[in-house]
């Protein structure tokens, strides 16, 4: 008897997560059960917002309580006893298990939208526009230039939706 129930208790519990899988599926945030957003309306949403379709707010307070925060190294790691400082000079304190978690489900949530055809913000020295504009990128150092085609964009870029409304020098922040 225990072993049918058992048995039926798996059951129910794959077909609760089917249900669950179908419904995001269907169109519908797995956490606000808004209307999911397509890849374009994504491109204009604000981060936090999109967040709120795939985190609960206790994930989004987690992400928020990680800024300060040595994602490098842990409690037990000799770097965090050497004294990496913030701008504002207070410690560094390394990751707790569940900011992690937090950043490491943001980051797959919004590494979805750097995408092919995403609109996206580049930073670029005045002095390495002509090359970009080329294909081209200059690599070593500044005795010994190589200059390389490239079709990839490196360096300081960032969707166009987290640099909005932000003038030149919070741009280049943001990125």
């Amino acid at each position: 008897m225990k072993e049918r129930f058992t048995l039926r208790f798996a059951v129910l519990a794959v077909l609760a997560a089917l249900c669950t899988s179908a419904s995001y599926g269907a169109g519908h945030c797995p956490v606000s059960h808004q209307p999911l957003p397509s890849a374009a309306q994504r491109q204009f949403l604000p981060p936090v917002k999109l967040l709120g379709c795939f985190m609960t707010p206790e994930e989004i307070d987690t992400v928020r309580s990680a800024i300060g925060h040595d994602p490098q190294v842990t409690a037990t790691d000799p770097k965090f006893d050497s004294g990496e400082l913030n701008p504002d000079g207070s410690l560094r304190p390394p990751l707790t298990a569940s900011q992690f978690a937090a950043l490491i489900k943001m980051h797959s949530i919004l590494d979805e939208d750097m995408r092919s055809g995403a609109i996206i913000r580049k930073f670029i020295q005045n002095s390495d526009v002509g090359g970009f504009l080329y294909g081209r990128t200059v690599i070593g150092s500044a005795s010994a230039p190589v200059v390389v085609t490239t079709n990839t964009v490196r360096g300081f870029v960032g969707l166009e939706r987290n640099t909005q409304g932000l003038d030149a020098g919070a741009t280049v922040g943001a990125l």
